[in-house]
């Protein structure tokens, strides 16, 4: 009851706050904030008390006449006036607070995961917080219904951008400025520092973890000066260098090592990141090599022999402190390395064998010493090689009697110099043979390939005119072939007697060998020849035919049909065993 009263007495001053707006028994729009509670049970106990949870809320009222206590109306009396709001315990709070941040500090580096936030407003607000360019991009609540908001918070490695919100009971809001800061809370470490012993050129390795490195350097020590005053040289590396690997960051730097050649040296590096960390690698000794490895032989003498598909290597290597010879080639895309030497003779020259595919070849030679120093200038050598030997599979004609043609046949794929050659024989075959020479074969011109495959040539080989020029007639010659391919792989054919007759067979009575009685011909053909072979004549069809295979006392004698022979002109050819021919026109 004493309640009641107290509360009645709140209302009438509520009353008479509001009686400049409304006139008593007037319907308005009364609204209030989240938070505030409109005691309508004061005015009648049968109505309930409502307090706002949302952003406003509002109703329509009026003062009741008499006393003026505040009681809920009809809507419909509101919905017919204005709706401006009335607002309850004054006008509605839309000031949005003050925010003062202390921590973090924009700009600042932190070496742990768990960032304080310390944040300060002038009302009591609701604290939030956003990571921009996160994974899960939304506002965080750290603090509620205070003024003054200690918080810590956990973050991700390396670079943050914060952003802070506070919110009033009223649901006004205000932002701070975004902060930028790094959280580096994982010490650098050193992965790797190659090389680790052995000797150095200058070329170095090193793998690391950290993601905010600032700087590394490298020391060096020359092992022979006196330890107590001994100070290391220090080198800046270039970070930018670095790229990011399977699972750490990997550098390659070169640094001068000029002035510790030939010595010994003690290097390792540092690595600071962003906080002022710093990891220490092993220290490593190594012996000085700067001086890069020559080969002494000349390029074109590299490659001492092509035997088929063998390729003999032999050269000479400049170098003390030699780890490997070898070449690379391309294997279709893929670039293949194979070693030829790892230790050099007395000579200080690799020898090796080494079997290679059919065909071009390009390879590149190198050379590497213990310290990585490789060959100044690249050497590049191309070759052939061809692991089939050349055949000279027939020579015709090799025995009897031959006029100069003859034909060679060849089996290979990549041949370059086929060679004929011929000289007359002496006593025995061989005392006082005559001198040898020799026709070149004229591979593209005077070559067919037989039944189209690539390997085997049929060649034709003339040397009438030069056996007419050396007076070889009726000599016995000695003839042979020679035939070299690509790879300079070399054969020679067997030698061939064979007996000379450059001299055609002689029509004795040309003009009077044929005459013609009713429906048949009659051919009396008087020759002179030693080795006769045989009588050709042209038939109706363009066909030669076999007219005498034999002489009677040098008549070739026959009768033939006028039918089986052209209109207008008979044509004979008379051969010999040597293939020399002689031919004969008669017109009919």
């Amino acid at each position: 009851m004493i309640k009641k009263k107290i509360l009645g007495i709140g209302m009438v001053l509520l009353v008479v706050m509001m009686s400049s707006f409304v006139m008593a028994g007037e319907p308005f729009n009364l609204c209030w904030n989240k938070g505030q509670t409109v005691e309508w049970s004061l005015c009648d106990d049968d109505y309930s008390d409502l307090t706002c949870t949302g952003y406003m809320c509002n109703s329509c009222a009026h003062y009741r006449d008499g006393d003026g206590v505040l009681c809920p109306a009809n809507p419909n009396y509101c919905n017919q006036q204005s709706s401006d709001c009335v607002w309850f315990g004054g006008p509605r709070d839309e000031t949005v607070p003050n925010i003062y941040l202390t921590k973090p500090q924009d700009g600042g580096f932190y070496q742990v995961d768990k960032v304080d936030v310390e944040i300060d407003s002038n009302e009591v607000v609701y604290w939030y917080y956003k990571v921009h360019d996160s994974v899960d991009e939304k506002w965080v609540k750290i603090c509620g219904k205070t003024t003054h908001c200690v918080k810590s918070i956990y973050l991700e490695e390396g670079d943050n951008a914060v952003e802070f919100k506070a919110t009033d009971e009223t649901g006004n809001s205000n932002y701070t400025d975004i902060v930028y800061f790094v959280i580096d809370s994982k010490a650098p470490s050193i992965k790797k520092f190659l090389p680790t012993k052995g000797f150095a050129n200058g070329e170095f390795y090193v793998e690391f973890d950290e993601g905010s490195a600032v700087e590394m350097k490298m020391f060096i020590q020359n092992i022979g000066e006196i330890v107590a005053a001994a100070v290391p040289e220090e080198v800046i590396l270039d970070l930018s260098l670095c790229e990011m690997g399977k699972r750490y960051m990997e550098c390659n730097f070169n640094v001068n090592l000029g002035g510790y050649d030939p010595g010994e040296v003690e290097v390792w590096v540092t690595l600071e990141d962003i906080v002022g960390s710093i990891a220490e690698s092993k220290h490593n000794k190594l012996d000085v090599d700067m001086s890069a490895p020559r080969i002494l032989t000349p390029v074109g003498e590299i490659i001492e022999e092509i035997d088929g598909k063998y390729v003999y290597f032999n050269f000479e290597v400049e170098e003390t402190n030699l780890d490997e010879v070898g070449y690379t080639y391309m294997d279709g895309d893929k670039l293949k390395t194979k070693k030829l030497c790892t230790k050099l003779n007395d000579e200080n020259r690799c020898i090796k064998k080494v079997s290679f595919k059919d065909g071009e070849h390009e390879i590149t030679i190198y050379v590497e010493d213990e310290a990585g120093s490789g060959l100044a200038e690249p050497v590049v050598l191309n070759f052939f090689s061809d692991s089939k030997k050349p055949k000279i599979k027939k020579i015709t004609p090799k025995s009897g009697l031959t006029n100069g043609e003859f034909y060679v046949e060849i089996q290979e794929e990549n041949p370059v110099e086929l060679i004929f050659k011929y000289r007359t024989t002496g006593f025995l075959g061989f005392i006082g043979n005559g001198d040898t020479h020799e026709e070149i074969v004229d591979l593209d011109n005077d070559c067919v390939f037989i039944k189209g495959k690539s390997d085997k040539r049929g060649c034709v080989v003339d040397i009438n005119a030069e056996l007419i020029a050396l007076g070889y007639d009726e000599e016995e010659i000695e003839v042979w072939a020679y035939l070299k391919d690509r790879a300079d792989q070399e054969v020679e054919s067997k030698k061939y007697d064979l007996d000379v007759d450059i001299s055609p067979p002689v029509i004795m009575n040309p003009g009077a060998w044929f005459r013609v009685e009713g429906n048949y011909a009659y051919f009396e053909i008087q020759i002179t020849e030693e080795n006769f072979d045989e009588v050709l004549y042209l038939d109706y069809k363009g066909n030669y035919r076999r007219l005498c295979s034999r002489l009677d006392d040098g008549l070739c004698e026959k009768k033939k049909g006028l039918r089986y022979l052209p209109e207008g002109q008979v044509e004979i050819l008379v051969l010999d065993d040597a293939g020399n021919f002689v031919e004969g026109f008669f017109d009919v």
